[in-house]
């Protein structure tokens, strides 16, 4: 009878490891999928970027524009394959991102990145350009026909076993622009939000992850606020 009991108890623990192992694969899967649906999205809105830029701007700013979008490319395509990149990196490519929207809008606007000092980016697992459809949307919905200065703020917090990201501007805020794109009937809705908030969530198995989007707007001031908290360590590293 001891004998029996150990074997099913050594077969359970395999069955358990063999489920374990196909439920990460499962989730990479799903992560690999979610990632692909993204970056045509974002590739397309860069190459429909440039065609505008070079229609409407001279050829010596076409050519800086070009020449960013084809590190960017770069940079995208070296990731491409990889399921998770240091924060560091990440932050990096995003602000080449940054640099080719400042130069596509007609009177630009901020980006300011704070990171807490105790932060090291290169320890802090992330799946690549997890920020960027947050950004996009603020850029495209938050800024448009926005009229005086426009401002990206993206804070990273140390919070003990956490890592919060906060994406706020100053936009026309979530109301407004629900509203006026209900008003011009537009079809352009935000692309890659869910898909963000799904590929952060299968890195730490939907556990102590959570994405909030919240409009901030008031009497005085108008903006949206985007907070992103994750654990700092992965449990399985991809």
């Amino acid at each position: 009878m001891g004998k029996k009991l150990k074997a099913f108890e050594k077969n359970k623990i395999e069955i358990e490891g063999e489920l374990a192992f196909k439920t990460k694969e499962m989730s990479d899967l799903k992560m690999t999928v979610l990632q692909t649906q993204m970056d045509p999205h974002f590739l397309y809105n860069s190459l429909n970027s440039i065609n505008n830029f070079v229609l409407n701007h001279d050829k010596e700013k076409a050519s800086d524009y070009i020449t960013k979008f084809s590190r960017l490319i770069r940079e995208v395509l070296k990731n491409s394959t990889n399921l998770t990149v240091p924060l560091e990196d990440d932050l990096g490519v995003l602000g080449l991102y940054i640099k080719l929207e400042q130069l596509r809008m007609a009177e630009g606007f901020d980006y300011i990145v704070a990171v807490d000092e105790s932060i090291n980016l290169r320890d802090i697992q992330v799946p690549p350009l997890f920020m960027q459809p947050f950004i996009e949307n603020a850029i495209w919905h938050g800024f448009t026909n926005k009229k005086g200065t426009k401002a990206i703020h993206l804070s990273i917090y140390d919070e003990d076993d956490n890592i919060r990201c906060e994406i706020i501007d100053n936009g026309v805020g979530i109301k407004e622009s629900e509203a006026k794109a209900a008003k011009l009937k537009s079809t352009r809705k935000p692309f890659g939000l869910k898909a963000s908030e799904d590929r952060i969530k299968l890195l730490h198995e939907n556990k102590n992850v959570y994405v909030i989007i919240e409009d901030i707007s008031d009497q005085n001031t108008t903006g949206t606020k985007v907070t992103i908290k994750f654990p700092k360590k992965l449990k399985i590293n991809s």
